[in-house]
């Protein structure tokens, strides 16, 4: 992929380092009696109550909290009591699930991930950050979820689940960073090779209606849009 076009200023050191990088190996951790906390972090917790850095994730800037700052380490004392779930159980849901790019670079991935390893159908329970957002639905159905398989993290800060045996399929990258086989999946689930639609070489994303980074001179960029 081309490196980002930015004018009038330089390319930001958070694009720069990636130029060049080696992608992380995916796996699937199989964790018996292992546990997720977290409404949107999903903590990934061993028996022996060690939090797995590799496998957990909480938002944070430059590319989201090192483990020694997640927010767990400073509220132990009042950790809500764990719910026993029987049966296999996949954390498919990570932070931002409910966000546009990282429900399909971050989450969705990890269901074919599950796929691959032949797992996938033999899941009993799911769990999800999920709000029944257009483009969750649309994704799940592209990979024939069966939606009352999912366990649902939203709306609820105590979240906290003990399965009998923990599934979690590998985050596919660094927090803000895109692995090419996350690209070959995503196209091969939402784009048909059969399509005769054409699309225009260039698209404008509105963030008109975005709660932060807004593109401050957007109108006149659609007069310049208009007379293309």
């Amino acid at each position: 992929e081309r490196p980002p076009v930015v004018i009038g200023h330089p390319v930001s050191g958070r694009f720069t380092r990636h130029y060049q990088r080696t992608s992380n190996d995916a796996f699937v951790a199989i964790i018996p009696e292992g546990r997720v906390f977290g409404e949107y972090t999903n903590i990934i917790i061993s028996p022996d109550n060690y939090i797995l850095s590799d496998i957990s994730r909480e938002f944070g800037a430059d590319g989201g909290r090192k483990p020694g700052d997640f927010s767990l380490f400073h509220n132990r004392l009042n950790m809500p009591p764990k719910k026993r779930l029987p049966g296999r159980t996949a954390v498919i849901s990570t932070c931002g699930a409910g966000n546009f790019h990282h429900w399909n670079y971050d989450v969705l991935p990890r269901l074919d991930l599950l796929r691959k390893a032949g797992l996938l159908e033999t899941m009993d329970h799911l769990v999800i950050h999920y709000k029944g957002l257009p483009f969750q639905r649309e994704g799940l159905d592209r990979l024939g979820i069966d939606l009352n398989k999912i366990v649902n993290s939203q709306g609820d800060p105590s979240f906290h689940l003990e399965a009998d045996v923990l599934y979690v399929p590998s985050l596919p990258e660094d927090l803000g960073t895109i692995s090419p086989w996350v690209l070959d999946f995503l196209r091969s689930i939402f784009l048909s090779s059969s399509s005769s639609q054409t699309m225009p070489e260039k698209l404008f994303i509105s963030r008109r209606n975005a709660p932060s980074r807004r593109i401050l001179n957007e109108e006149e960029v659609m007069k310049e849009r208009s007379k293309a």
